[in-house]
């Protein structure tokens, strides 16, 4: 991240490119772009989010953790993301939604259970777009 900022890029941008990163494959990517999104205050955070297009208040930094277990290798992790999204509002669970409908593929039938339940929470219109 310090070699982004020291090439000119805004902390705004910086942490965009975190954001962007917090669902990616490779857990030590994962775990750094998350240190990142940590580290950021919460108007840092927003701005981050308004330049990606996306509703701050749909992806606070507990809500963006979560996105991130979702790849865990421990299936009782991602299981346990793929319930902690579920307690989200229906208007922001619709904003995960296609993280949570990957789920469905998962290796462990657990996280699979819990990404039915947990997609059953949102209204049918927005489980369509899934």
């Amino acid at each position: 991240w310090d070699v982004l900022a020291a090439a000119g890029y805004a902390p705004a941008e910086v942490l965009a490119r975190a954001i962007t990163l917090v669902s990616h494959a490779d857990a030590d990517v994962r775990e750094g772009a998350l240190a990142r999104v940590d580290a950021a205050g919460e108007g840092e955070r927003g701005e981050a989010l308004r330049a990606l297009g996306l509703n701050p208040a749909h992806y606070p930094a507990k809500v963006l953790k979560c996105v991130g277990e979702l790849e865990h290798t421990d299936g009782k992790v991602r299981k346990a993301a793929v319930q902690t999204l579920g307690k989200l509002p229906a208007e922001a669970l619709a904003a995960h939604g296609a993280a949570v409908a990957a789920k469905l593929e998962d290796a462990n039938e657990y996280v699979r259970r819990a990404a039915v339940e947990t997609l059953g929470k949102l209204p049918a219109e927005a489980l369509a777009a899934h």
